[in-house]
C-alpha cells in the first residue's frame, strides 16, 4: 500500500476513532486480517462526513487544502482502481474518501503493530 502523508490532527482523530473501534470489540487480535473492512464498514454505518458543509468544516478544522486531498484521492484511485469513480465536485464524497486512505494506511500500520 501506498504511503501518503497524513496530518498530524487527522491522524489523531482517525486513531481515536481506530481505538474506539478496539475498545468495543469490533477489531481484535482474531480478526486482526479483516481490520480494514470492519473499520470502514462502520464508518459507513455512522456516514462519517454527510454534508457538503460537514466535508468544508473538516477540512478547514484539519488546515487541508482542499486541492491537495483531491489529488491524493485521485492519485489513489488510478494506483489501485485504474480510474477515478470520486465526484469531485462533492465534497464530502472527497472527504470521506481522503479519510478512508488516511484510515487504511493507519490500520495497516497498527495491525502491524498489534501482530507484535
Amino acid at each position: 500500500m501506498m504511503k501518503y502523508p497524513i496530518p498530524y490532527s487527522v491522524k489523531t482523530e482517525l486513531l481515536e476513532y481506530i481505538h474506539s473501534l478496539i475498545d468495543d470489540g469490533e477489531l481484535t487480535k482474531e480478526n486482526k486480517d479483516d481490520w480494514l473492512l470492519r473499520a470502514f464498514t462502520c464508518m459507513d454505518k455512522t456516514l462519517y462526513m454527510k454534508t457538503h458543509h460537514h466535508a468544508i468544516k473538516w477540512l478547514e478544522k484539519h488546515e487541508l487544502n482542499p486541492f491537495h486531498v483531491i489529488e491524493i484521492v485521485e492519485d489513489f484511485e488510478y494506483k489501485y482502481l485504474n480510474n477515478t469513480v470520486t465526484r469531485f465536485s462533492h465534497a464530502a464524497q472527497v472527504v470521506n474518501n481522503y479519510i478512508y486512505i488516511c484510515g487504511e494506511c493507519l490500520i495497516n500500520d497498527l495491525g502491524e503493530v498489534y501482530e507484535n
